[in-house]
């Protein structure tokens, strides 16, 4: 969803798996911004490709807002998944 300016997405597990989130980010006119969670707390595992991993297994989420001024952004995310089995 967004409004004028600013960009949230819900970022979800929804099978049996862990994911492992090292980074996300938009681009808007060639130009990468992080969430606006990175900015407040840019120690937050997600905010740069560091190989230390935000994890999220079924059921867990994120929600993110990016402040885009309301251009069009395509969304960008580093990591990997590992099926969960019983």
């Amino acid at each position: 969803t967004s409004t004028d300016s600013t960009l949230r997405i819900r970022l979800s597990e929804e099978k049996d798996e862990k994911t492992f989130l090292d980074e996300i980010y938009v681009v808007v006119d060639g130009k990468e911004i992080r969430p606006n969670t990175c900015i407040e707390s840019p120690n937050l595992k997600y905010c740069a490709a560091e190989r230390s991993y935000e994890n999220l297994v079924k059921g867990e989420s994120l929600v993110l807002e990016f402040e885009t001024g309301g251009r069009k952004a395509t969304l960008w995310a580093r990591g990997y998944y590992v099926p969960i089995y019983d």
